[in-house]
């Protein structure tokens, strides 16, 4: 089966600070991936890249099979991106109010 997301040597640079160095990453659809680290440490630019909004300088980066540089569009019709900004956090604690609507 086509993993997710799968890197190999990614690179990317800003200028003389190296965001990515390398990456090799491999993960298969129905999985859960957290990116996880320190400020600085390259996730913000690693779902940039994911997301096609920039281009690796080196390396492979490929989402369900599509590479982000050859097959952007591709790769953008089969994800979804939101901001942790863009989340309603008071709506997602309220109670949906479908329960009378479902019957048993």
């Amino acid at each position: 089966m086509t993993p997710m997301i799968e890197t190999a040597g990614v690179v990317k640079r800003f200028r003389k600070t190296t965001a990515l160095d390398r990456l090799d990453l491999l993960a298969e659809r129905g999985s859960i991936l957290a990116v996880l680290g320190p400020n600085g440490a390259g996730k913000t630019t690693f779902v940039r890249c994911i997301a096609t909004l920039i281009k690796p300088d080196a390396g492979t980066l490929r989402v369900f099979g599509h590479d982000v540089v050859r097959e952007a569009h591709s790769v953008r019709s089969s994800i979804g991106l939101a901001g942790q900004y863009l989340v309603d956090w008071e709506a997602l604690r309220r109670p949906l109010g479908c329960s009378k609507h479902v019957h048993r």
